[in-house]
Parts: C-alpha cells; structure tokens; sequence
C-alpha cells in the first residue's frame, strides 16, 4: 500500500519533470527563487540528466545553491566539471521545484536521483 507521503513525493516529482527547463545564461546569475527545493542540471545537447540537488539550509535557498555551481563552490564542480563551474554556461540547463520542508526535499532529491540515475552522484568519496 502506497502511503501518503510516497504518493505526495511522487506527485512533487511529476511537477518537477515538467517545471520549465531554463538554461544557464552565458552572463548573470541563475533566474530562480530564494525559496527551498531540488533541482535538475542537464547536460547541452543530449539533455542527460547530469545532476540532481537540494537545498539543505540557510539564505537564498535554489539561488544561493545554483550560484555556488557556477562559481565551481560544489562537489558536482569540482568532480564533475574539474572545478570550472563557468562550464555550466556553455548549454547546460536547470529545473527545479520549491519545497519547503526539509524532509520533503531529501525524499524528493533520493526519489529523483534514483529514478534519473544522473552521470554525477555525490558519493562523499
């Protein structure tokens, strides 16, 4: 039997898939909400799911989270893109989802990251 929650996860999972694909802009900061969430990166061109992130805490939520990418301030820069966040500029392209409470976000984050298998996983190793 599928429980309230697993149902409500999956249903936050389906808005996800379908929020608006947004590119990274060649100049700028990313276009997203102070708020809370999990997003999506995909790779240029073959749209591959590269990676899939929350937010854990603190001021700017999404915006602060992505901008660290850009900046190469993140595990998926420093192993993914050899530390040049910049690359992400160049036809990568983010979705995300506002979520507001954290458990709702890390069921999502496991959810998506196990369903999408993204080409970077951070494995803490």
């Amino acid at each position: 039997m599928t429980s309230r929650e697993q149902a409500h996860v999956r249903r936050c999972f389906s808005k996800l898939k379908r929020a608006r694909l947004t590119p990274f802009s060649a100049k700028g900061l990313p276009d997203v909400p102070d708020k809370q969430g999990v997003y999506i990166i995909y790779a240029p061109r073959s749209r591959r799911v590269v990676h899939v992130g929350r937010t854990y805490r603190g001021t700017r939520g999404l915006f602060r989270r992505l901008k660290n990418h850009l900046q190469g301030a993140s595990s998926f820069t420093a192993h993914f893109l050899n530390g040049n966040g910049r690359r992400l500029r160049r036809g990568y392209a983010y979705r995300y989802l506002s979520v507001d409470l954290a458990r709702r976000r890390a069921l999502l984050e496991l959810y998506a990251t196990g369903y999408l298998c993204p080409a970077h996983l951070g494995t803490s190793e």
